[in-house]
């Protein structure tokens, strides 16, 4: 739902057209439009950096292979879906649950085991308000990365990033008081 927050992504010219770009650059990347899809196109009207990636690859010989870890639509070319859903927003404190959190490192741990003995494995995303949300998580681990992250927005907002990152944190830690209560008050009450 980052991706929905104006001013944090230009995957998109707004937040439904930034729901959809997952979706039409693994089309891309894998096949050609169909009609009525188009490319992604920024606020400033800007095509999708899909472009670039579909042509760099093309000079490889490459196996291309689509996972959707929660995106708002699915691709209509041949992907593997895990996870259950888009996360929520990280000022939420608990975007996505533990239980789908520790799904998904278990799959990408899968993932990495299979492909540890390619020659060469390169790794891509299309997630807008993904450099927020990775923010959020280098902050939340304790990580000094303020102002350090890119983003696709050519003058990149760093104090919404942080704003949301820090909301994130204290939403998670109000979370992670009220179930350390509530874990408690079910252990004394206990016969």
């Amino acid at each position: 739902e980052v991706s929905d927050l104006e001013g944090i992504s230009a995957a998109g010219i707004s937040p439904q057209a930034r729901r959809l770009t997952p979706a039409l650059d693994a089309n891309v990347l894998i096949s050609v439009l169909i009609e009525g899809e188009s490319l992604p196109l920024s606020p400033r009207g800007l095509t999708s950096p899909v472009v670039l990636t579909r042509a760099a690859l093309s000079l490889i010989h490459n196996q291309k292979l689509i996972v959707d870890c929660g995106s708002f639509h699915r691709p209509r070319v041949e992907h593997i879906k895990l996870g259950q859903g888009p996360a929520l927003s990280p000022a939420s404190g608990a975007a996505l649950s533990q239980e789908t959190v520790e799904e998904l490192f278990d799959e990408g741990v899968k993932f990495a085991q299979k492909l540890c003995n390619e020659e060469l494995v390169v790794v891509g995303e299309c997630v807008p308000g993904g450099t927020s949300t990775a923010l959020a998580v280098l902050l939340a681990l304790g990580y000094p990365a303020h102002n350090l992250m890119s983003g696709s927005l050519p003058n990149l907002n760093h104090h919404i990033e942080i704003d949301l990152a820090q909301c994130g944190i204290k939403a998670a830690a109000k979370l992670s008081k009220k179930s350390e209560a509530e874990q408690k008050q079910h252990f004394l009450a206990s016969p």
